[in-house]
């Protein structure tokens, strides 16, 4: 009985225990998920404070303009930010108001004795909405280039701070052409393993779009969504997201599914894995038009019909596998990259074929492509005004015992909308800021070099095929309002928060991202292009207008620095400065008129949103 009696208390203890560990556990866990647990540091050894997290990370403080801001992201929503031993707030009302965000405070560091050694201000920012991508390297963020992959270790943790994905051994490299070279850079990320991040489709290969010639970030992913509802297979789906790399914030980024052969990618044969599996040596090749692999056993495998993926591009030169075409168009073989010459071949003959047929508006072509992709693309590019259309990044793909060739998927649409400042400003007109213009049927006007592909161009001449154009257009321009009237303006209040940390984290004019120096002025020129491009289409394909109104009773001020002082106007809301209006100047010795904030020059097809300063810059600059 007496054993009995022990082994009952042992059982209730055990149950006690459990309960209170469990309860303890919960606890910890709200406090973490609340952001409750923030504390900030300053050590002799730190040239910035440090906030250190209640998930175990470290953020540092960001400089700028003598503010030491501290970028929280969503997950950290502290309700209490508390101070290391060493520091306290200058004034007692920033401790009782440290879980307001967008203030400045002055916080003060002593030394061991009690004495006061330093004084610096800090603002808290918060993201909201977002997940996080925290990367950790061994060595700074400065090893990271485009030729290598090096090990990181990659978090992602989502808005209510759950960690969705927490391994070590990934990979990172840098990525893109002239978006590298920007200070904001964009990445290349192999995870260890398959994982489905941000609510996308499971995979190993990810990417981070920088979108540093966007002042909204919103185009890119507006448009890769509008291509997924428009039924163009294989959309690449994306996330925004808010980067860490080694503790210091990078900004917004777009997590973006790549564009490769995959299950959740672009579902094709897999003729790159099948080459793998045959061939044991591979020896590259190349001539002036063609780029590929001899391979040990040149007969297999028995059916290279598919699948393809094939980038339009400028060049073929940094690429494995590619040909040049009789016209000298040059497509890049991205699927498989390890391509034997026969395969080479083949992809090149089909489409050297449709080249052939195109370029004498043969209506047998339509046999030869999908015409409902084709078309789907096109009016894409179009209603975006892309400054990059049918010149790189423009992709097709082939599958296995198809004897079509697809377009799509669309990517890089982060100059687009009268983003881009790609053409001279100066030439009358600048087409990527005129929204009567057109991306292909004005070519010649539009790109001197003759690097876009002309298939489109072509494919419009053919009756058949402009209804169909037609046709489909009107199909689309349901999906392409609700873009206009409702899901800009949900994009941006989404990214807000996200968006003022990078503007503040990054120089937008430096890189000339957008045309205004707020950011709701941006997204109101966004849905303003959006609008005259739709009514341009509209009246191209003999549709009735198109109404659009946005309208601000209120005026702005223009203020034009001239050699012997200040010159100020009025202008009312919405309206556009007329060069030949605005103040002589001598034209031997300036340029012409430019914005202060961004140093472009000034556009008669810019609506003026806000009070406007212009300065002349002078020949020699």
């Amino acid at each position: 009985m007496e054993l009995r009696n022990i082994h009952r208390k042992q059982i209730y203890i055990f149950i006690t225990l459990s309960i209170l560990l469990a309860v303890f556990c919960t606890v910890l866990l709200l406090q973490a998920h609340a952001g409750a647990l923030l504390k900030v540091t300053w050590s002799k050894d730190q040239a910035l404070p440090e906030i250190h997290l209640a998930a175990g990370e470290t953020i540092k403080g960001w400089e700028k303009d003598d503010i030491v801001y501290f970028f929280l992201p969503t997950h950290a929503s502290a309700h209490k930010i508390s101070l290391d031993a060493n520091l306290k707030w200058a004034s007692a009302d920033a401790s009782q108001s440290s879980s307001q965000y967008d203030t400045i405070r002055e916080l003060l560091r002593y030394d061991h004795k009690g004495n006061p050694i330093d004084t610096i201000n800090v603002c808290f920012k918060h993201s909201e909405n977002l997940h996080t991508i925290y990367i950790h390297l061994a060595d700074s963020i400065d090893a990271i280039s485009k030729d290598n992959f090096i090990e990181a270790d990659i978090k992602v943790v989502n808005p209510q701070g759950d960690i969705e994905y927490n391994m070590p051994h990934n990979l990172i490299k840098g990525r893109g052409n002239s978006t590298w070279g920007l200070e904001k850079k964009p990445y290349y990320i192999k995870l260890e393993e398959k994982a489905g991040l941000c609510g996308m489709e499971p995979d190993r290969k990810w990417l981070l779009l920088a979108n540093s010639f966007e002042a909204t970030k919103i185009s890119n992913k507006l448009f890769y969504d509008f291509s997924k509802q428009a039924g163009l297979a294989f959309s690449a789906d994306s996330q925004w997201v808010d980067l860490y790399i080694n503790g210091e914030f990078r900004g917004n980024y777009l997590l973006c599914e790549k564009i490769d052969v995959g299950t959740n990618r672009v579902d094709i044969a897999n003729l790159e894995q099948e080459n793998e599996t045959i061939y044991e040596t591979y020896e590259p090749y190349t001539e002036d038009s063609v780029r590929g692999y001899l391979t040990d056993k040149p007969s297999l495998p028995s059916n290279i019909t598919g699948g393809y993926i094939i980038e339009k591009d400028v060049t073929i030169e940094d690429s494995p596998c590619g040909f040049v075409t009789e016209h000298k168009n040059r497509f890049v073989i991205t699927s498989p990259d390890n391509a034997s010459l026969q395969e080479v071949f083949y992809i090149k003959s089909c489409f050297q074929n449709v080249e052939n047929l195109v370029e004498q508006q043969d209506i047998r072509v339509l046999q030869y492509i999908d015409a409902d992709s084709f078309a789907k693309r096109f009016l894409i590019e179009e209603i975006a005004l892309n400054s990059d259309a049918f010149i790189t990044s423009c992709y097709f793909y082939k599958e296995r015992n198809d004897n079509k060739i697809y377009a799509g998927p669309i990517w890089d649409f982060d100059s687009i909308l009268g983003e881009s400042d790609s053409v001279d400003q100066e030439a009358s007109g600048n087409v990527w800021l005129n929204y009567d213009e057109t991306t292909v049927l004005a070519m010649d006007i539009n790109r001197a070099t003759s690097a876009a592909l002309n298939w489109d161009e072509q494919l419009y001449y053919i009756p058949a095929y402009q209804e169909f154009l037609k046709e489909t257009y009107q199909a689309l321009l349901p999906q392409a309002e609700m873009l206009l009237y409702e899901q800009i303006d949900t994009h941006a209040d989404y990214i807000r928060q996200s968006v003022a940390m990078d503007s503040i984290r990054w120089n937008y004019a430096e890189n000339q991202a957008g045309h205004y120096t707020s950011f709701d002025n941006n997204v109101r020129y966004l849905k303003f292009f959006l609008a005259k491009r739709l009514a341009f289409l509209n009246k191209r394909f003999g549709l009735e207008a198109f109404p659009y109104e946005d309208t601000i009773e209120c005026s702005h001020k223009i203020t034009c620095i001239t050699e012997n002082g200040q010159i100020d106007f009025s202008v009312a809301d919405g309206s556009f400065l007329n060069i030949n209006e605005l103040p002589a100047y001598n034209k031997e010795k300036y340029a012409g008129w430019h914005y202060a904030w961004d140093l472009t020059p000034v556009s008669e097809y810019l609506p003026v949103y806000e009070d406007i300063t212009l300065y002349l810059d002078t020949l020699d600059n």
